[in-house]
């Protein structure tokens, strides 16, 4: 673990006082992890479009085969489950159509 020192002023400042060392430390890693998650996600989303872009249209797939392994495991279970869902909510929005559900329950989706 690597501990890093946060000065706290003005509202934050005051707002750690009326918490215990343990509460302020767990809402700030908490909102911390939110941000570094929502990164995350947001350039695994660039990286899927830009590498969607070179497969031809009607090719199926999954989309951690179109991320790439070394971007997807960057990722966290909720954070690759976050994005499967966000991309199966609206495949449109990349260009994509649901196929089926593979053998081992992960989406298929074939380029329109």
């Amino acid at each position: 673990m690597r501990k890093v020192i946060v000065p706290l002023d003005g509202e934050l400042g005051e707002w750690a006082k009326a918490k215990s060392d343990q509460e302020a430390v767990s809402a700030i890693q908490e909102v911390m992890l939110g941000h570094v998650r929502e990164q995350n996600t947001r350039g695994v989303e660039a990286i899927f479009r830009r590498n969607l872009e070179s497969f031809p249209a009607g090719h199926e797939f999954e989309v951690a085969n179109i991320v790439g392994h070394e971007a997807w495991s960057v990722l966290g279970k909720s954070e690759r489950i976050s994005f499967g869902k966000q991309v199966k909510r609206r495949p449109d929005l990349f260009g994509l159509e649901f196929v089926r559900t593979s053998v081992s329950r992960h989406a298929v989706y074939r380029k329109v």
